[in-house]
């Protein structure tokens, strides 16, 4: 930073954009003071999440950047966050973190997300914007489009075989005993309706 550039370094809106989105109520660590590493990391429900944090004109920066931490398998969703340039600018002087994140709070913020895919990697967001009070729920959502269709794909064919064991095992039964359990089973899937 000099005198002609007043603005606040990246590390900044990260760490704000970090603390905000622990008081959204989600768990995450900022990481951006530790080197070459993701900006923002965090778990959502066992799905690996990294936020990258760029000012805007950096797009495609990001997107390189997102990519790469997906083949280096660091996360299962990456996430780009692209702020205005009007968060980290002053006119004489660099805002303070508290107006940085004060500014967050007012900006709606441009989203890319990409997780993989079995061919290739999958987008899930180029450059939607939102609020940073949506960006939990929009995460949360996310995260879960970004199980690989792989792993889907297994589970999907585990419970396909499951209930072909079942019912074969149904078919050895006598014909009072398997109305009596299906009868059970139809108790229990109305009851989850």
């Amino acid at each position: 930073m000099d005198a002609l550039d007043p603005k606040v370094h990246e590390d900044v809106v990260t760490i704000e954009l970090s603390k905000l989105l622990y008081d959204h109520g989600l768990i995450n660590r900022a990481l951006s003071l530790m080197g070459s590493i993701p900006d923002i990391y965090m778990v959502i429900g066992g799905i690996r999440v990294i936020l990258e944090v760029k000012e805007e004109g950096e797009e495609r920066a990001l997107e390189i950047q997102l990519k790469k931490r997906l083949n280096e398998n660091l996360c299962d969703l990456a996430v780009g966050i692209i702020y205005p340039s009007r968060v980290v600018e002053g006119a004489l002087v660099p805002p303070t973190p508290k107006e940085v994140r004060e500014r967050l709070l007012n900006e709606k913020l441009s989203v890319f997300a990409f997780a993989p895919s079995i061919n290739d990697l999958k987008t899930l967001l180029k450059g939607s914007k939102y609020n940073v009070s949506q960006l939990p729920g929009l995460l949360i959502r996310i995260a879960h489009e970004a199980i690989p269709d792989e792993e889907v794909n297994e589970a999907t064919d585990k419970i396909k075989e499951v209930i072909l064991k079942f019912s074969n095992q149904l078919s050895t039964l006598r014909e009072d005993r398997v109305r009596s359990i299906a009868e059970k089973i139809r108790e229990v899937l109305e009851a989850v309706e």
